[in-house]
């Protein structure tokens, strides 16, 4: 898969950020944005769907963050994908916001293949109705 557009990755950012105004870190911003798109996801892909996207989505990040590629999202499926993104995060701290970019604008290019740019931006629109970032991901 090719690198994820500039414009996904400067959504993710935005993103990041919405969230960060009220997180602790950048792990916890990461989670909530990971979270959302998660049960935002989970009814039209199934949870088994959104995990598997979710593990490719690192799996592909991972080679520029080589601490995602650590561990198989889904080994543990006692684990939530979401608390296994962020148990990752931690583990470096200096780059956790940048990784959880990486992840997501992964995440939402993979969507976009797969359903194409309009309905990712429609969908991902549902989880941040009042931001204007997800509006210009496509743009």
């Amino acid at each position: 898969m090719r690198e994820p557009k500039p414009a996904h990755l400067a959504m993710a950012r935005r993103l990041l950020e919405l969230e960060a105004q009220g997180a602790d870190d950048d792990e916890a911003a990461a989670g909530r944005v990971f979270e959302r798109t998660f049960a935002l996801l989970s009814p039209i892909l199934g949870t088994e769907g959104t995990s598997a996207l979710f593990a490719r989505a690192a799996q592909l990040a991972a080679a520029r963050f080589p601490t995602l590629g650590d561990t198989d999202l889904d080994a543990d499926r006692s684990v939530a994908p979401v608390q296994a993104m962020v148990a990752r995060l931690r583990r470096a701290p200096a780059t956790s916001r940048e990784t959880a970019v990486a992840v997501y604008a992964t995440l939402s290019s993979l969507l976009e293949t797969l359903i194409g740019e309009r309905l990712t931006s429609q969908l991902l629109r549902g989880a941040w109705p009042t931001d204007d970032a997800v509006e210009q991901e496509t743009k």
